[in-house]
């Protein structure tokens, strides 16, 4: 299969760009979510998200704006992002565990 890429490689021109070097265990297995911020249901007046059938409340400064969440996999933390005059802000950072069931079948990848 090897000579299959390299050829493909020389027939379409491509080169590997420079300075991409992954290193060795240097992966960090994340999921990223786009959420609308909406109004909670129960009148409280902050903000919600869901986030895998979870709620996760915010300040009602962002109802009606998009945030971005991260989950990093290996901490089992979540990020809830939030893009301010062209630079990311930290609305919200809190545990989210996964679920034990679900850790058991990808052990082998965290």
């Amino acid at each position: 299969m090897e000579w299959f890429n390299q050829s493909s490689f020389h027939y379409t021109g491509y080169q590997t760009p420079k300075g991409t070097i992954i290193k060795e265990g240097g992966f960090i297995p994340k999921i990223y979510f786009i959420r609308q911020v909406r109004e909670d249901k129960d009148g409280t007046g902050k903000g919600v998200i869901d986030i895998l059938n979870e709620e996760i409340f915010l300040p009602k400064d962002y109802i009606s704006y998009f945030v971005l969440g991260e989950w990093n996999l290996i901490e089992e933390l979540l990020f809830i992002h939030f893009e301010k005059n062209q630079k990311p802000e930290l609305v919200k950072k809190q545990s989210f565990k996964i679920n034990k069931r679900s850790k058991k079948r990808i052990s082998d990848f965290i």
